[in-house]
């Protein structure tokens, strides 16, 4: 079976193939490597594509690692595969399609908290990581593929 960390690094190298890819992430994780400003950050977004000029862009098996741009300043980035919960694309550019790690969400955010609690209260149970079907269902309906860290793709 598939560790929720090789489905990252499978979904990233396949969706870099098509283009930009957006990497969502808990900047606050251990071994985040960003500009200092981000990293009380628990979601921020960072745009990676092999055809970023001067691109060193390198998905390991625990980590991403590329210098970016940050207001024309180039930083040396080190995302950990545990620190990313999402992964967007934009196949049509019009829309944008996120794989959301329902595993890897930071909950105590205040964007989910709110589904969070939704969900909760739906189904009569509390819980640190609500990974419910009803979870699942609710974020799958709003364009997000879910990836259940124990099930796989959901």
């Amino acid at each position: 079976m598939t560790t929720l960390n090789e489905q990252k690094k499978k979904d990233i190298l396949a969706l870099l193939a098509l283009g930009v890819i957006t990497i969502h992430l808990d900047a606050r994780k251990k071994g985040v490597q960003v500009p200092d400003n981000f990293l009380h950050n628990g979601h921020l977004m960072l745009n990676f594509n092999y055809k970023f000029q001067e691109c060193d862009l390198d998905v390991r098996d625990s980590e991403v690692r590329a210098t970016l741009s940050f207001n024309d300043s180039k930083f040396p980035c080190t995302i950990p595969l545990d620190a990313i919960f999402g992964v967007g694309s934009f196949p049509n550019r019009a829309a944008q399609e996120i794989q959301l790690y329902i595993d890897s969400v930071p909950w105590d955010l205040e964007e989910f908290k709110e589904l969070k609690q939704e969900l909760e209260k739906r189904s009569g149970k509390t819980t640190d990581n609500p990974a419910e079907e009803e979870i699942k269902s609710h974020i799958s309906k709003q364009g997000f593929r879910v990836i259940d860290g124990e099930k796989g793709v959901a």
